[in-house]
């Protein structure tokens, strides 16, 4: 096999197998257990729960919103709960 052949080859194979890693960690952020529930600081969250975070030394930080950026969701869902600065709001 010709040697500029053989190199095109392996770096076209190397860039699908780049891609293909790429897109599997782009996406492994949307995968959860096969129990449909995910848990930090524990190792059996409760199955009524899509999320459950157990600490005795740390709180959650969720990004809060100003009113004109809660204001500018279009459809919310039913039950979206909103962080404003001040408080929780339910939309």
């Amino acid at each position: 096999m010709d040697k500029t052949i053989f190199n095109r080859t392996v770096i076209a194979i190397a860039v699908m197998f780049s891609a293909l890693l790429f897109t599997a960690a782009a996406h492994a952020q949307d995968m959860l257990p096969a129990s449909g529930s995910a848990g930090t600081g524990t190792t059996t969250p409760n199955v009524s729960s899509i999320l459950e975070v157990k600490s005795t030394t740390k709180e959650i930080l969720i990004p809060g919103m100003t009113k004109a950026q809660r204001d500018l969701i279009a459809s919310p869902a039913t039950g979206l709960m909103i962080v404003s600065e001040k408080l929780i709001i339910n939309k």
